[in-house]
């Protein structure tokens, strides 16, 4: 019986958007000047009355108006598959944003960083007539009469049809863009992708998003989707509904509940959590985080090293690098410093993870993904931060020295004894590797050890003695 609950529970926690996938057919291309060439031109349609449009048109036709078919948008794909081109002729209606509009949206999402957002390549406008031969005869004609001279474009990244998304996913977008201030106001499976090269959900179509204000951005989880059900009631005049009412109606308002612990999103749930790989704790999670918008149960909180680093001085606006930085604890704390911190993570999932986590707790970082015994580091920090990581790298020397040239500062949590292992991943099983070992009889020993690794640094102080008989020490630039 309990075998069968844990089940259904883990059923109700994983629930499926099937989205639609795209179907572009091959017909006439075009070229787009800085956008290349595209081809299989989908047309939406609608009626007069559904266009905004300047002056009367009943005078213009002379059939019944309410049989009359305009062009009121289009899309279109590149050749080679990487971009996705959206047309507006007129502007609808019912929509809150034209395409002018929508674009500026998404360039404000991309400017705040938003990884739940498509990337914006290019928008203008174009001349109706230069897609005179694209457009059927009817279209073109009616478009002239309607007065239509230049259409808007954009060109967006193109985000293809994976597989099915997770509501955890799709929640996890909508609470990265409440945070950044949006909410897309129109979710739906064919509004909805799966970014494979990030792990997350991606957020498409914003012509009924809209900003919104500081009061909802700082709601908790479960009061932001109360409040999405209240604004689309309001907006689409509907009764006893809600913001999922595309994707049915009972599973995944149930789902939702199972997804929330006291108000706040359960991020263990998601695709990125699900697929990181650099902690073998039981739970799979390495950093707790809690808040009032999203939580995750880890091994490991701040609490301890947040009361050491309290001892150590930064300045304002200091660079420094967390190499290993998992879901970015560190850097959130440092940013509260007035830092300019920079995480890096072997793990791709979980670097993404804190980009997004970053974002949905106003956090300033950088987060990008480096293994360093591959990689060579971003650029150069005043500070670099090594908590509990180097042991954890094959090549222990030729790291050392990779960071002694980079920083005037490191900042070292680690043992009298360590022994190190790292992830390996191959066809998607992943093992643990032995990496680095040291065994030092004393603290003398290891400040002894630790200036012969990091040339020309020596240990400045013994900041203090962390938990699981770790040492803080601060080492600095001879």
């Amino acid at each position: 019986m309990k075998k069968y609950f844990y089940y259904f529970f883990e059923k109700l926690t994983t629930f499926y958007i099937n989205c639609p996938e795209d179907s572009f057919e091959y017909g006439k291309s075009f070229r787009i000047p800085k956008g290349g060439l595209f081809y299989g031109l989908k047309i939406k349609y609608g009626s007069l009355s559904d266009c905004k449009i300047p002056f009367e048109s009943n005078n213009i036709f002379n059939e019944n108006n309410d049989s009359i078919l305009v062009p009121i948008s289009a899309v279109a794909k590149s050749f080679d598959n990487t971009k996705i081109m959206k047309i507006e002729f007129v502007e609808h209606v019912r929509k809150i944003n034209s395409l002018v509009n929508e674009v500026e949206i998404i360039k404000k999402l991309n400017a705040l960083e938003c990884q739940s957002a498509p990337l914006l390549l290019d928008s203008s406008n174009l001349k109706l007539a230069f897609l005179k031969n694209i457009l059927s005869e009817v279209d073109y004609r009616t478009l002239s009469l309607l007065g239509v001279k230049v259409v808007e474009y954009m060109i967006t990244e193109y985000i293809p049809y994976e597989r099915k998304v997770s509501l955890a996913d799709i929640v996890l977008a909508m609470l990265e863009q409440k945070s950044l201030g949006y909410y897309q106001g129109d979710l739906k499976p064919q509004n909805i992708r799966f970014d494979s090269r990030k792990g997350l959900c991606v957020l498409l179509d914003y012509d009924q998003a809209e900003r919104i204000n500081k009061k909802v951005r700082d709601m908790s989880a479960s009061q932001f989707f109360s409040w999405c059900n209240y604004r689309d009631s309001e907006k689409y005049s509907l009764k006893f509904k809600n913001w999922m009412r595309h994707f049915g109606y009972i599973l995944p308002k149930i789902s939702c509940f199972f997804l929330l612990k006291n108000g706040a999103f359960d991020l263990s749930k998601t695709s990125i959590y699900r697929n990181q790989v650099t902690t073998n704790a039981a739970g799979g999670i390495y950093h707790t985080i809690k808040s009032k918008v999203i939580f995750a149960e880890g091994v490991r909180t701040l609490k301890e090293r947040a009361l050491l680093l309290d001892k150590v001085e930064f300045e304002l606006n200091e660079r420094v690098l967390d190499v290993g930085c998992n879901a970015g604890l560190l850097c959130h704390y440092l940013f509260k410093r007035g830092c300019l911190p920079w995480g890096v993570e072997l793990d791709a999932p979980i670097a993404q993870a804190a980009k997004v986590i970053a974002n949905i707790l106003n956090v300033k970082s950088k987060f990008s993904v480096l293994d360093l015994d591959k990689d060579h580091l971003p650029e150069s920090f005043d500070t670099i931060c090594l908590f509990s990581v180097i042991h954890h790298t094959r090549n222990l020397e030729e790291n050392c020295l990779k960071i002694a040239r980079c920083c005037k500062r490191i900042l070292i949590e680690c043992r009298l004894h360590e022994k190190g292992k790292k992830p390996i991943v191959i066809n998607g099983n992943t093992s643990w590797e032995s990496t680095s070992i040291w065994d030092y009889k004393s603290e003398e020993d290891l400040y002894e050890g630790l200036s012969n690794l990091f040339p020309n640094f020596h240990v400045k102080r013994k900041v203090g003695n962390a938990d699981k008989h770790r040492i803080l020490i601060e080492m600095v630039k001879k």
